[in-house]
């Protein structure tokens, strides 16, 4: 009788942490209608950035765009998504920040894929409308066939990075560390998901950058980058 007995009470347990998981996941509800559209830009470069929790990159990016420019995709990618699929942006904003440590097994779920779909979409037709600059959701690896494309992967040490959250936050030590690595630990698995690739490994990126430099500093040796780039290409 062990076995059976075993396997019931294993089938209770995992019942029961099952629904307690997806107890805690955002809402789904349909979106609100906002408005929010893909911006006009202009023939050139396509910026992905992919960034470290804690060292600035959005920030950084959006420095890029306005030194260029250029459309900037952050919060407004999450918002252009959830109108593509019909879902709520903040479901869809949520999709890479759940704290569980089933995070693997919910970007599995159905409505999950439903929205990763449509935000990939949204991804790909704003590249279509030209020189842009987007901020995470795996872009670098959505757009990997865009000729355009300089994909950017941003870190920094653990101090600065510790630091720069309790400035932007108002965490403590001890929660920008665990923040950091929930984060992070959650951004590669996201990556992992959509690309099979691993999220940080310098073979899938043009440039990584040290952000400990400084916010200004770092986009100026971005800009420099993409100047570079553009010159051998002429």
């Amino acid at each position: 009788m062990a076995a059976p007995i075993a396997d019931f009470i294993g089938m209770i347990i995992s019942g029961t942490l099952t629904i307690l998981f997806f107890k805690k996941l955002p809402s789904i509800t349909i979106n609100d209608k906002e408005q929010v559209v893909i911006k006009p830009s202009k023939p050139g470069v396509i910026i992905t950035i992919s960034r470290e929790h804690g060292s600035a990159g959005k920030y950084i990016g959006e420095v890029v765009a306005k030194k260029l420019n250029i459309p900037y995709y952050y919060k407004e990618l999450t918002a252009l998504a959830a109108k593509e699929s019909g879902l709520d942006k903040e479901f869809v904003s949520k999709i890479n920040s759940t704290k569980d440590v089933w995070h693997d097994l919910y970007l599995t779920t159905s409505p999950v894929k439903y929205a990763i779909k449509a935000q990939d979409k949204i991804i790909s037709k704003i590249a279509e409308h030209g020189s842009c600059v987007i901020v995470g959701r795996a872009a670098d690896y959505v757009l990997k066939d865009n000729k355009n494309l300089v994909r950017i992967f941003i870190y920094a040490d653990e101090e600065y990075k510790v630091k720069k959250l309790q400035e932007m936050y108002g965490d403590s030590e001890k929660d920008a560390v665990k923040n950091m690595n929930k984060s992070d630990k959650n951004r590669a698995a996201y990556y992992k998901l959509i690309s099979g690739k691993t999220w940080g490994n310098y073979k899938n990126y043009d440039l990584l950058i040290d952000s400990s430099i400084g916010v200004e500093e770092t986009a100026n040796a971005i800009l420099e980058y993409i100047k570079n780039i553009k010159n051998i290409k002429k």
